[in-house]
């Protein structure tokens, strides 16, 4: 029989080693991944709010003097620090999305400051801009690291829930505060104007646009193209079809390098690339959250584009050629959606079926770039152990 090693064994130590490293490492990301959101004097709030926090908690006590000292040292004005003061909550804890809340209350927000830029920090910018340099940043990060470094397993494990949750919550808070900015009357001096659906719906367009690289942004585009729906849902031959349409330039390019000998050549990878498609498109249909019937969104389509490799998508005939990517970098949503435009200013009842639609889409847009900032933490975490791993037993194979 096998020989198990007792529980404070060398085995089990080990074993807990490398979860206290996972954990500190994922508080280290989701501290990055947070400040990646923010713009300005957000990043500095966010530094000094961690800088704060000695019990590694993502928040701070509500009655806890630290929180009013943040707030001073960035308003520098005492009626404004006594406004947002009195907005935070009284009891309990006060997280970081609590003070971001009220800074923005304070600071105040419209559409219109979104129309100055396509960057979605533009919006959490507000109107001071403080640089932070990326080496108190790092220091931050390291000092984040070495106060867990002290803390028992059982309390970095609380931490890093902590973080992980703080990285979520900021994000929503951010989302929610992009819509609601969209939703603002252009002029704030009239806040009773009612913003035409239209002009509303050109925002969240342009908010989704920055959400995405040129070559999205093109599936995008195709993929309302071939829509019947205003809503932002697709039917599976209208995801198919974009597949499809991609494929088309990718063709043409190949026809004029003289990638083919023969018809029969084009015909048989043509025929397997479609093959590819269609099992690209049952994925996505697969990982659709369940309620969404037989459509899918563009953050489903991007979920399963996202996760594929290059190789993957230049053998199934999806590699866009550049010339094309840099048209589409020039392109705004006036441009990429006349068509639905002009059907849902004809339409209210569609233009509020748009609205709501694509808010929704814009919402799991932010979701979904949380959700690959957590893989993408677990998984370079998991990088750097395995080659930490070979690192040793290379070694070892030497000595």
């Amino acid at each position: 029989a096998d020989i198990v090693p007792p529980a404070n064994g060398p085995s089990a130590q080990n074993n807990r080693a490398l979860q206290r490293r996972r954990l500190i490492g994922h508080v280290c990301n989701c501290f990055r991944a947070v400040q990646r959101i923010l713009k300005g004097d957000r990043i500095k709030l966010w530094i000094q709010f961690v800088s704060r926090d000695e019990l590694l908690q993502c928040a701070l006590p509500a009655e806890d003097d630290v929180i009013y000292d943040l707030l001073e040292a960035l308003t520098g004005n005492p009626e404004t620090f006594d406004k947002m003061a009195s907005q935070l909550p009284q009891t309990g804890e006060v997280d970081f999305a609590d003070i971001l809340d009220v800074v923005e209350t304070e600071h105040g927000m419209s559409r219109a400051s979104f129309s100055l830029g396509n960057s979605l920090g533009l919006l959490l910018s507000g109107n001071n801009e403080v640089s932070t340099s990326s080496a108190e940043l790092q220091e931050t990060a390291r000092q984040l690291e070495r106060r867990c470094r002290k803390k028992p397993l059982w309390h970095v494990t609380a931490t890093a829930a902590a973080y992980h949750r703080s990285l979520i919550v900021t994000a929503s808070w951010q989302a929610e505060t992009m819509l609601r900015g969209f939703l603002s009357p252009s002029n704030p001096n009239n806040p009773s104007e009612t913003p035409e659906l239209c002009k509303v719906l050109l925002c969240v367009f342009r908010g989704i646009r920055a959400e995405l690289a040129p070559v999205e942004r093109l599936m995008w585009e195709y993929l309302a193209k071939s829509s019947r729906q205003v809503n932002g849902s697709f039917a599976r031959m209208e995801v198919l079809e974009m597949l499809s349409e991609m494929q088309k330039h990718v063709l043409e390019k190949e026809r004029s390098l003289g990638c083919f000998e023969s018809d029969a050549d084009e015909f048989e990878l043509r025929e397997l690339r479609a093959q590819s498609q269609q099992q690209a498109v049952n994925e996505i249909f697969a990982e659709c959250p369940q309620g969404q019937g037989q459509h899918a969104t563009l953050p489903d389509c991007l979920f399963w584009w996202r996760k594929v490799t290059d190789e993957y998508r230049e053998a199934m005939g999806l590699a866009v050629p550049t010339a094309l990517l840099q048209q589409q970098v020039q392109r705004q949503p006036e441009e990429m959606f006349r068509t639905l435009l002009r059907r849902v200013a004809a339409d209210a009842e569609a233009a509020t079926t748009a609205l709501q639609g694509y808010s929704s889409v814009f919402s799991k847009l932010r979701a979904l770039d949380v959700r690959h900032a957590i893989a993408a933490s677990f998984t370079s975490l998991a990088s750097a152990e395995q080659d930490t791993t070979d690192a040793d037993a290379s070694n070892d194979t030497d000595s």
